[in-house]
């Protein structure tokens, strides 16, 4: 089991007892409006966060990498965050998603940049992607912080979508 710490928080693997954190973030329709789907209600959400977790835990198994569970100093889950094979754009990608009363602290680039540095020194990636709703902004800056470059627009379930990437040899860790 590869856990991390960052300066602030923890990145370990997602538990069953994660299934209600996670999805009251899965149904909080502010946090999930860049994505393509909200769950109704936080049973509905915590339905949708343990076929997440599952997920994440059989793409560890398989992968040797996946996503994390985030949580702060005491355990609290805070969101989630990794790297993983996406079908959808045909690559590996970084991604995150941090609870909304932690927005503005910094938690995303922090979480991802640890993400990323395990991607690629622990993992041996040569690139790793990221996709991001068009209007998402803050997400964006997030990625030019962690030197991804834009390489196009797409779409991704219906919603327009921008692709950013970074090699190996161009992502400096802090």
């Amino acid at each position: 089991m590869t856990d991390i710490a960052t300066e602030r928080l923890k990145l370990r693997r997602f538990k069953a007892d994660d299934a209600a954190a996670l999805g009251a973030m899965l149904a909080d329709p502010e946090t999930m409006k860049f994505f393509p789907y909200v769950a109704e209600t936080p049973a509905e959400g915590r339905r949708l966060a343990l076929k997440h977790i599952t997920y994440f835990e059989r793409h560890w198994q398989e992968r040797g990498y996946g996503v994390w569970a985030v949580t702060e100093a005491g355990g609290r889950l805070v969101g989630r965050c990794g790297i993983r094979n996406w079908e959808s754009i045909d690559d590996i990608e970084v991604l995150y998603l941090i609870e909304r009363s932690r927005w503005g602290r910094g938690y995303a680039t922090e979480v991802a940049r640890a993400a990323l540095e395990f991607g690629f020194n622990q993992v041996g990636l040569e690139r790793i992607a990221a996709v991001t709703h068009q209007d998402n902004s803050a997400s964006q800056r997030v990625l030019g912080k962690l030197g991804l470059r834009f390489v196009r627009e797409l779409e991704i379930e219906g919603l327009p979508a921008l692709w950013f990437s970074v090699e190996r040899k161009d992502f400096v860790a802090e």
